[in-house]
């Protein structure tokens, strides 16, 4: 199988990882993969990292044009599928697969993510076939079921487990202290505040807490001034998106999710992996991969002085911690593998070439006309 995952966004987020980690293990099984982004940004070092072959797009490319140049892509590797999340990524792709005159699309809704087809992208359904890659089942579940889009196929995200961590005798840099992961992203301001008000109410009596914030916006002016305003900058670091998952949560005592989407679900399942249990708020898309006073605590949005109860709580309770740790771990073994993830990648490419009918190749293509 050849396939090309289309990631033409200059941000590193849970769905350029999503695409990356496929892209590696399906390389690892016998695919032939290209990774296309745009040279010298986040994404495109992150895939040269990881050791896969990156097709360049160009900045600032219109949409005409950029099919043009993934058509090129498409007819030189000879690619059978194009994976894309969105709908211009999904525009694109099905202007490149009309030029090239082969290929078949995969939209994958990410975590979270509202199923919707635009006007633009349901005319091209016609002239590109198109199959659909759900994280959740709900999201199956509202396809609409007049766009004769077939093959839909649900998998969730996965990650790998790293070796098990020896909870009694965790390595630390600093001594005994106690450090805090908090997985942040753009956009939630008020959840962001929430932890650092409750850092600030735990500081005076827990002079071993540090706490890292990493993530996107996570090294913004705006969040460090709020960090010094109240007065924890010496304890709170911010990452940004340096480091990796295993790195970040190999030495953490507590997670904090307050990330939506894949990003969310990722930060999720690396601590659960890590042996690391979870705060996240009730209610939240990351509560779903978090059992609730289990493998971590859901809690209630706001309730500043309730989360830096548990906080306390958690960290004055080593045995508490590993047990959540421990029961997180194996949740993640038995439901969140990178190999089932993996799998339904595969499923949706078979899908998509098994159902791929001829088309009328000399008609022209919606996006081109008007």
């Amino acid at each position: 199988m050849r396939a090309l995952f289309h990631h033409p966004h200059e941000d590193w987020t849970g769905s350029a990882r999503a695409f990356a980690l496929a892209a590696r293990g399906l390389a690892a099984s016998g695919w032939q993969v290209l990774f296309a982004c745009c040279p010298d940004t986040e994404p495109h070092r992150r895939a040269v990292a990881m050791g896969l072959p990156v097709h360049p797009l160009e900045r600032g490319d219109g949409l005409m044009a950029g099919s043009s140049a993934l058509a090129r892509a498409l007819r030189e590797q000879f690619v059978e599928v194009v994976f894309v999340h969105g709908e211009r990524a999904h525009l694109a792709a099905a202007g490149a697969a009309w030029r090239a005159e082969r290929g078949v699309i995969v939209r994958r809704f990410a975590a979270r993510e509202p199923v919707a087809f635009g006007r633009a992208v349901r005319a091209t359904l016609r002239t590109a076939p198109t199959k659909v890659l759900c994280t959740w089942p709900e999201q199956a579940a509202a396809i609409p079921k007049d766009l004769g889009v077939i093959g839909v196929v649900t998998s969730d995200l996965g990650v790998e487990l790293p070796a098990a961590p020896d909870g009694t005798a965790r390595v630390r840099r600093e001594g005994p202290l106690r450090r805090l992961v908090c997985m942040h992203t753009r956009g939630h301001r008020a959840r962001s505040a929430m932890v650092l008000r409750a850092v600030a109410m735990l500081a005076p009596r827990h002079p071993e807490l540090r706490v890292a914030f990493v993530g996107p916006g996570s090294d913004d002016e705006e969040l460090r001034m709020h960090a010094a305003a109240l007065g924890v900058n010496r304890i709170v670091a911010h990452l940004g998106d340096a480091g990796e998952p295993a790195e970040l949560f190999a030495d953490a005592d507590l997670g904090w999710v307050i990330a939506d989407g894949d990003d969310g679900a990722f930060g999720v399942l690396d601590a659960l992996a890590a042996g690391v249990p979870v705060l996240v708020d009730r209610g939240s898309d990351a509560a779903r991969y978090v059992p609730d006073a289990i493998g971590g605590v859901h809690l209630e949005p706001g309730d500043v002085s309730g989360a830096a109860a548990v906080v306390a709580q958690l960290l004055a309770h080593d045995a508490d911690r590993l047990a959540m740790g421990g029961a997180g771990r194996a949740r993640v073994a038995r439901a969140y593998t990178q190999t089932s993830m993996l799998d339904g990648f595969s499923r949706a490419a078979d899908a998509a070439r098994e159902r791929h009918r001829p088309r009328a190749w000399g008609a022209r293509h919606p996006s081109e006309r008007g």
